[in-house]
């Protein structure tokens, strides 16, 4: 009955083969176990600017409670009060400026929904009383 059965013998093309495949199953792992995304709690933290060309002007500091947002070419100021409602919803209250103009601002509240996250970039809509805009910002590194 196992007269003529021999044992399985691998040629080189076969190892070769066998080898390329686990090398890349390592590959695959590796950059797919390795790949960090960005996630809404990125951005609750740091410096921004406006992707808007018409808001380009404009930095933000962000702390977990505080956002300054400061003209680079006036040096007008507001600050606002942050509170996040989840992951990626957050409340602006603002509470002072430097600017006689803008003092009709304070104690208005925007709504930030960010809606997509790109590289450092986030895609938001903010609505309030007067706005309903979407637009983008980057994280300054």
């Amino acid at each position: 009955m196992f007269k003529n059965w021999q044992p399985f013998t691998a040629t080189n093309n076969t190892i070769n083969m066998i080898r390329n495949i686990i090398n890349l199953l390592i590959l695959v792992i590796l950059f797919t176990s390795c790949k960090s995304e960005k996630k809404c709690s990125d951005y609750k933290l740091g410096n921004f600017t406006y992707v808007n060309q018409t808001l380009s002007d404009w930095k933000i500091f962000r702390n977990d409670s505080t956002q300054i947002e400061t003209s680079k070419s006036t040096g007008i100021e507001v600050n606002g009060k942050v509170t996040w409602k989840s992951e990626c919803e957050y409340e602006i209250l603002y509470v002072k400026t430097n600017h006689p103009k803008l003092q009709k601002m304070i104690g208005k509240k925007v709504e930030v929904k960010i809606i997509n996250i790109r590289n450092d970039t986030i895609t938001y809509e903010a609505t309030s009383d007067t706005i309903k805009m979407e637009s983008k910002m980057v994280k300054v590194k």
